[in-house]
C-alpha cells in the first residue's frame, strides 16, 4: 500500500515532468544514455525490442525510488544531508553516493543494504535475466546509478547555490564544481591559467568503488603564434559512442571563440601509467 510520502512525491515529479522542460529532458537523457548500455549486451533482435519497451519504466521506477528516499531519510532526520548542502552543485552528486553507502553499511554483520533497490527493482531484475542472461552486472549498475540520479535530483532541488569566488571561470566552467559530460563522466579541473588548462576525467564508479581516472582535456594557447590546441584524451574502455557524445558535450560547452581555429585533437589511449619526477 502507497504511504502519503509517497503518493505526494509522486505527484510532485509528475508535475514536474508536466511542467518543466528542463526535468523532462534529463529524464529523457537517462532513457537514451542507460538504455543503450543495456541494449549493448543485447544478442537478439528480440533482446532489443525488450529493452525498448522496458528501459523508460525501469529508469522511472529507479528516479521515484531514490527521489523518495532523500525525503524519507529527512523525515527522520531533518539535517541529515546538511553538510553536503554546502558543497557545489555538481560535486554533491559522488558526494551523495559516498553518504547513502555509509548510511546504509551495517558495520556490524559486514553486510550492505542495497538501498538503491524495491520490490519493482527486483522484478526488473528477474524480468531481464529471463530474457537476456548476460545482462545481470549491467542491470545492476544501471539500477543503482539511476536511483543515485533520483536522489541527487531531489536533494539538488533543495540547494541554493550562493557562494562568492574571485575565480574567473575555465572553459568549461566554475573551477571549483564537479562538470558532467554525460551521466557517468566528469570533469575535474587541475590547473588553469590565462594559457593553459588541465582536466581530467573521472567515471562515477559502481556502488561501492572509487570513481576511476578515465581520460584528460588539455587545452593550450601559444602566444608566440596564436595558436590554440584542444587535446582530447579518452580512455579505450570508454566506448566509441561514449566518447564521441563526450567530445560533442565538449565542445558545446566550451565557448566558441575560444574553439574559432583551434586544433583539435582526440587521442583514444590505454594502459596509461601516472608517476610523479623526483630529482634526486
Amino acid at each position: 500500500m502507497i504511504n502519503l510520502l509517497e503518493h505526494k512525491i509522486q505527484n510532485k515529479i509528475t508535475q514536474k515532468i508536466l511542467n518543466e522542460e528542463s526535468f523532462r529532458n534529463n529524464l529523457q537523457s537517462l532513457y537514451i544514455f542507460y538504455g543503450k548500455k543495456l541494449i549493448n549486451t543485447c544478442k537478439t533482435d528480440s533482446n532489443k525490442e525488450f529493452i525498448y519497451d522496458s528501459i523508460e519504466d525501469l529508469v522511472n521506477n529507479q528516479f521515484l525510488h531514490g527521489y523518495h528516499l532523500i525525503y524519507s531519510l529527512q523525515q527522520d532526520d531533518p539535517t541529515i544531508f546538511d553538510n553536503l548542502k554546502q558543497l557545489t552543485k555538481n560535486t554533491l552528486k559522488a558526494n551523495l553516493k559516498i553518504l547513502l553507502n555509509r548510511l546504509f553499511d551495517n558495520k556490524s554483520t559486514e553486510e550492505s543494504y542495497e538501498w538503491e533497490k524495491n520490490d519493482i527493482s527486483l522484478k526488473f531484475i528477474r524480468s531481464f535475466i529471463k530474457e537476456i542472461p548476460d545482462v545481470y552486472d549491467v542491470l545492476n549498475d544501471v539500477l543503482f546509478k539511476a536511483a543515485l540520479e533520483g536522489a541527487y535530483s531531489a536533494l539538488n532541488e533543495q540547494v541554493e547555490y550562493k557562494y562568492e569566488t574571485d575565480i574567473p571561470n575555465t572553459i568549461i566552467g566554475d573551477p571549483l564544481d564537479t562538470h558532467y559530460l554525460n551521466p557517468e563522466i566528469y570533469g575535474l579541473i587541475q590547473y588553469f591559467d590565462d594559457s593553459v588548462t588541465l582536466i581530467d576525467l573521472y567515471k562515477l564508479s559502481s556502488k561501492t568503488d572509487l570513481d576511476e581516472w578515465c581520460g584528460s582535456i588539455e587545452y593550450l594557447k601559444i602566444q608566440s603564434n596564436q595558436t590554440k590546441n584542444l587535446i582530447i584524451n579518452v580512455e579505450t574502455t570508454i566506448n566509441n559512442e561514449e566518447c564521441t557524445g563526450i567530445i560533442s558535450k565538449l565542445l558545446e560547452i566550451i565557448p566558441q571563440n575560444e574553439l574559432e581555429d583551434a586544433n583539435i585533437r582526440v587521442q583514444r589511449i590505454q594502459d596509461i601509467e601516472i608517476f610523479n619526477y623526483i630529482q634526486k
